[in-house]
């Protein structure tokens, strides 16, 4: 999947750059018609990169290490440092699931690309 990304590489990021890791969705995004594919990040432009995937693949992994949203007595409130009108356009997108709390772990695969992510969730001890 693509990646909008900045920061230390994750294992396997560098081998499969170019082979399903991609900084630029708008670039690369057509090469993953009818895939699945995870953005990582909780920027503005993760969220514009995973925006603009939902276009081509069938289903985008938003994935963030940290809550956009946090329960308040009066509901959900939505992490006001990001663009609140983008968050809600991808939150509308029928194709997106969004793992908070996750942190990526490593990009796998083989001589055919990325295969998957390893992914850890926030008090688990599983990855």
């Amino acid at each position: 999947g693509a990646m909008g990304r900045v920061g230390r590489p994750f294992p396997g990021e560098k081998e499969f750059l170019g082979s399903g890791v991609s900084y630029c969705a708008t670039c690369d995004g057509a090469f993953y018609r009818d895939s699945v594919v995870a953005v990582y990040g909780a920027s503005t432009e993760a969220i514009e990169e995973a925006l603009f995937l939902t276009k081509f693949a069938k289903t985008v992994h938003w994935i963030t290490s940290v809550d956009i949203s946090r329960e308040t007595e009066s509901g959900f409130e939505r992490n006001k440092i990001l663009d609140q009108d983008l968050l809600a356009s991808l939150y509308e997108c029928e194709n997106v699931e969004h793992l908070e709390q996750t942190k990526l772990i490593e990009v796998m695969g083989d001589v055919s690309g990325v295969t998957g992510v390893k992914l850890k969730r926030k008090g688990s001890k599983e990855e």
